[in-house]
């Protein structure tokens, strides 16, 4: 119980150490979000590059877009010396995203990257903070607060996480 409590707290630390919040107005399309949020999260040119090929190839899949909410999750794994991380960008002005019932206006993005050998208790966090996202309020602090708020609620949403964790592991 307490190596898979330390690997839960040890993933958390790496993932709150990689968090990040950005508002700015130089993303205008989907393109644009790649290539910032790739140079943005990548240590050198070939992280860059994975990074620019595995959302592409994630895109091409179909965008995760919020449509009520204004919000898309922009999502891959790659090998990338962060590990996992966790971005919030805020829009001066809207972009349009193409979704499958038209063209959704979207002023807030969600980034999270994880490894390509993504063990369980990481895909359990990452999930943990995107159910936050779509079915609690955490989209709200996201899209009203500043990137200190947000970083606080996401700590909270961490720890109520990992205290769950310490009642259920046997």
């Amino acid at each position: 119980k307490l190596k898979a409590l330390t690997e839960y707290g040890g993933l958390i630390i790496r993932l709150l150490d990689n968090f990040s919040y950005i508002k700015t107005n130089d993303i205008h399309n989907l393109t644009d979000l790649i290539e910032f949020v790739s140079n943005d999260l990548g240590e050198n040119q070939e992280e860059v590059n994975m990074l620019r090929t595995a959302f592409i190839q994630r895109e091409e899949k179909g965008s995760t877009v919020l449509s009520k909410k204004g919000m898309i999750l922009l999502h891959c794994r790659g090998d990338i010396q962060k590990e996992l991380a966790v971005q919030i960008i805020q829009l001066d002005s809207k972009m349009s995203i193409d979704n499958y019932d038209g063209d959704v206006p979207v002023d807030t993005i969600v980034v999270m990257v994880a490894p390509i050998k993504l063990n369980q208790k990481m895909l359990e966090i990452l999930s943990e903070i995107s159910r936050n996202i779509i079915t609690e309020g955490f989209s709200e602090v996201i899209k009203g607060k500043n990137g200190v708020e947000i970083e606080s609620e996401l700590n909270m949403i961490l720890e109520k996480f990992y205290q769950n964790q310490m009642l259920n592991i046997e």
